[in-house]
């Protein structure tokens, strides 16, 4: 009986697993939520709330996602780190995110290329209200450079443009 409750719980973290991996998040979300109602211990899992928190902040609800990521069993994850920025830079905690991104530099490759651009870009603003003008400037570059997508792109160039503003280039 407990064998079969593992093959369960084992398949079902599998296909949230894919539907985070395909952006099909408010699926995982659906899926990890039922997951964990019928069991709950899965709270202390690092795996369950990681997931449960990216799908959350993918879907912007940062609160929820922030206290995904708040769990003790996370505290050292560089990717959780990555994620805990994200979602600072999302709520206008600057220094919040700065430090959490600077804790998750190390795990930036564990992503695809779309969420290091993501990363890169929300750590690029961050830097650029805290004033560190020379880390937006490297982390705008990065976050136009990982994609192609030309939304994720031009959001990118704003805040270049911002960057600039802030450097004083003179006004046309």
């Amino acid at each position: 009986e407990a064998g079969d409750r593992s093959v369960g719980v084992n398949a079902r973290m599998g296909l949230a697993r894919f539907l985070v991996g395909s952006e099909l998040n408010y699926e995982a979300i659906g899926v990890l939520n039922l997951l964990y109602r019928r069991h709950q211990e899965l709270a202390g899992d690092p795996e369950f709330r990681g997931l449960r928190g990216a799908a959350r902040a993918m879907v912007g609800r940062y609160k929820e996602a922030e206290n995904d990521f708040s769990v003790p069993v996370l505290a050292n994850d560089p990717a959780s780190s990555l994620w805990r920025g994200y979602i600072a830079s999302k709520e206008n905690d600057w220094q919040a995110s700065a430090d959490a991104f600077a804790k998750g530099a190390s795990a930036m490759n564990q992503f695809t290329p779309a969420w290091q651009s993501r990363f890169a870009r929300a750590h690029a603003e961050t830097a650029l209200e805290l004033g560190k003008l020379d880390v937006a400037f490297t982390e705008a570059a990065l976050a136009i450079a990982q994609t192609k997508d030309p939304v994720e792109q031009l959001q990118a160039r704003l805040i270049q443009a911002r960057l600039m503003e802030a450097q004083g280039y003179p006004k046309p």
